[in-house]
């Protein structure tokens, strides 16, 4: 499949009227991306202590979110351009800009698995993004949330199994590691490529294929409905009562552990601890979770319980929900 590149647009139409540049949409798209990242640190999530103690997990963790606005640029990019007509919507790559960008990893002595999770959540919706905008060319954008829906599906029903084929050779590459070990499939790698390519196995059947193994690949398959559904709703709430940025990232955080396996704690310790994780979670939610006093004290609680427990993890899964929840709280404006 051809690359394409960036083409940068007229910034006039024919009426000489002003119209929001083409790279102005992707660099917005772009830059939420890494705010959404860098955002974290500063939020007293449960489950984050040991990153934050940890300057090199720190470090790392803001090189990652770093090198994400390249390929959110690109991805934002192909979605304007795909509105324009300048390319069909098969000719965008996805996996291949995905698997890059991964393999880049080494080049900034990042482990192979940073961004993994928030890089495949955020590119059909950076895509729907520069799609949508360049469709309203309007910087006060009001889009309806069956709108995105609609447009994720559109990009995610329209990838090619050329897009899976280099996702899945980059899982096949890095799946020795424990933390990889979620494909589903039992044939050698070449093999596997055949029955991709033979079956016409796009993104979307690939996602459905494997979200039992995987949390990241379910949010996938269900294109972002608990977020459209449940999430955005309960930030529109907190907006209501004035919450802060941190209060309204806390409580998404919450929201998300009491819906969602954390698969890496799940993968390494088993379904008992990850449940336990969930329940906890479900329990702060009970309780008020940040609104009252007991919502506090459960939270809390479940700090401590994360560091005597996991002293040397952190909710990696969840966290990279949280970027992404927090990701499409600022394309929508609400933080």
């Amino acid at each position: 499949m051809k690359r394409v590149s960036f083409i940068s647009i007229n910034n006039e139409n024919i009426d000489n009227k002003k119209i929001i540049s083409s790279e102005d949409i992707a660099n917005w798209v772009a830059s939420c991306a890494n705010i959404a990242s860098v955002i974290q640190l500063g939020v007293d999530k449960p489950g984050l202590d040991l990153l934050k103690k940890n300057i090199d997990d720190k470090l790392g963790y803001l090189k990652g979110a770093t090198i994400l606005y390249k390929p959110i640029f690109d991805l934002a990019s192909r979605g304007i351009m795909v509105e324009k007509g300048l390319i069909d919507i098969d000719e965008i790559d996805l996996g291949w800009i995905i698997s890059e960008t991964l393999d880049k990893n080494k080049d900034y002595n990042l482990n192979s698995d940073q961004n993994f999770g928030r890089l495949l959540l955020m590119s059909n919706l950076a895509m729907a993004f520069g799609y949508i905008i360049s469709e309203s060319n309007d910087k006060n954008y009001d889009i309806s949330l069956d709108h995105i829906s609609d447009i994720t599906m559109m990009f995610l029903e329209n990838s090619t199994p050329e897009d899976t084929v280099n996702l899945y050779k980059w899982l096949a590459e890095n799946k020795n590691e424990d933390k990889f070990d979620i494909l589903n499939i039992t044939q050698s790698k070449e093999e596997t490529i055949e029955i991709l390519l033979e079956t016409e196995t796009n993104l979307k059947i690939f996602y459905e294929r494997e979200a039992e193994n995987n949390t990241i690949f379910k949010v996938l398959m269900n294109n972002y409905d608990y977020m459209f559904q449940i999430i955005i709703p309960e930030i529109d709430e907190m907006l209501k009562l004035k919450k802060t940025e941190s209060e309204i990232i806390i409580q998404i955080h919450i929201l998300l552990m009491a819906e969602f396996y954390d698969s890496s704690i799940y993968q390494k310790y088993g379904r008992n601890k990850a449940s336990k994780i969930r329940q906890k979670a479900k329990e702060i939610i009970s309780n008020g979770s940040i609104f009252t006093n007991d919502g506090l004290n459960s939270i809390r609680d479940l700090r401590e319980y994360l560091i005597q427990e996991h002293a040397n993890d952190y909710l990696k899964i969840i966290d990279e929900l949280t970027i992404f929840c927090t990701f499409l709280a600022l394309l929508l404006k609400k933080i």
